[in-house]
C-alpha cells in the first residue's frame, strides 16, 4: 500500500463516518419532524449513495497510477 493510498483511505473513512453517523441521521430526524427542506433530503441520499462509489473509483485510480509509475 502506497503512502498516497493510505492517506486517501483515511480521508474517505473520516468522510464516511461524518456522513453516516452525523449528517444522514440528522437529516432523517428532520424529515420525520417535518422541518427538513426537500433539498437537504436529496443531498443526504446522493451523499449516502455516491460516497462509497467515489471512494472505490478514486482508490482504483490511485492503484492504477502507482502501478503504472512503478513498472
Amino acid at each position: 500500500m502506497f503512502r498516497s493510498e493510505k492517506g486517501v483511505k483515511r480521508l474517505f473513512l473520516f468522510l464516511m463516518i461524518f456522513a453516516y453517523v452525523i449528517y444522514i441521521p440528522v437529516t432523517l430526524v428532520e424529515l420525520i419532524n417535518g422541518t427538513a427542506a426537500i433539498g437537504s433530503v436529496i443531498t443526504a441520499v446522493v451523499l449516502g449513495v455516491g460516497l462509497p462509489i467515489m471512494r472505490k473509483r478514486y482508490l482504483n485510480t490511485i492503484k492504477e497510477n502507482d502501478y503504472n509509475h512503478s513498472a
